[in-house]
């Protein structure tokens, strides 16, 4: 095991983005077992967009088992219609992340202004990845305008399974207050207690590239719109869906 803790890293204006507050892996084949990465912190300047304050992983492979990705936060800046922070505690830009029988708490994305945030967990795009056996819970993803997926944010690229994980407690200041999906496959999961201020406290489905099966979507809400499930695209068999509300 390991501890990746207590690390913080500030980008003055103009002077680009943050990546990695813990640990920053390009085209690397990484394992962590039974690792604790935890309060670790980055900032960026008026422009800047922030990547994975707890770990930012671009190529190669990332494999994390019996591990606690914890209380990380990524602060963007202020213009950042694009997406001014991207998932608090890991961010995948291309790779693969193989992450089972792990814990993702209070991991913090927020970024200041107009911008807003992506994946206040996990930020997965591009790749293969797959989430087995693990409890997400209590992150969230803020903004000055936005803030999509309070536990994961899984963008157009790549695939990704989340498999028999239990997402619990997390919020977003917009929608997909447990999870926003533009494309992989939630399966055999506990969608409960999730908050959203617009629509879709439990999940959100965005495109005809979503799955959701033999999943449960309970005590979920949100301020305006659908609180368990709002689809626009996608599939979902199998669900059991009760007790949201807002």
């Amino acid at each position: 095991g390991c501890e990746i803790s207590g690390n913080a890293i500030t980008i003055p204006d103009g002077l680009g983005d943050a990546k990695g507050g813990g640990l920053c892996l390009l085209n690397s084949t990484v394992t962590l077992d039974g690792c604790t990465v935890s309060n670790n912190a980055i900032t960026t300047g008026i422009n800047g967009f922030c990547y994975g304050a707890g770990i930012f992983t671009m190529g190669g492979a990332l494999e994390i088992t019996n591990s606690l990705i914890c209380s990380n936060v990524a602060n963007g800046g202020w213009w950042g219609w694009d997406g001014g922070t991207r998932g608090a505690g890991i961010t995948v830009q291309a790779g693969a992340l193989d992450l089972s029988d792990s814990t993702v708490q209070r991991n913090f994305s927020y970024c200041r202004g107009v911008g807003g945030g992506y994946g206040g967990g996990l930020y997965l795009n591009g790749g293969m990845h797959a989430i087995r056996h693990c409890l997400l819970e209590e992150n969230q993803c803020a903004g000055g305008y936005y803030g999509y997926g309070g536990a994961i944010f899984k963008a157009a690229g790549g695939t990704a399974e989340v498999d028999r994980c239990i997402v619990r407690g997390n919020r977003a200041l917009t929608t997909g207050g447990g999870l926003y999906q533009v494309g992989g496959t939630l399966r055999n999961s506990l969608v409960c207690s999730n908050w959203a201020n617009d629509n879709a406290g439990g999940v959100r489905l965005e495109s005809a590239a979503g799955r959701l099966e033999n999943c449960t979507i309970s005590d979920n809400s949100s301020v305006y719109g659908a609180a368990g499930l709002s689809m626009s695209a996608g599939a979902a068999t199998n669900l059991i869906v009760y007790f949201n509300r807002r």
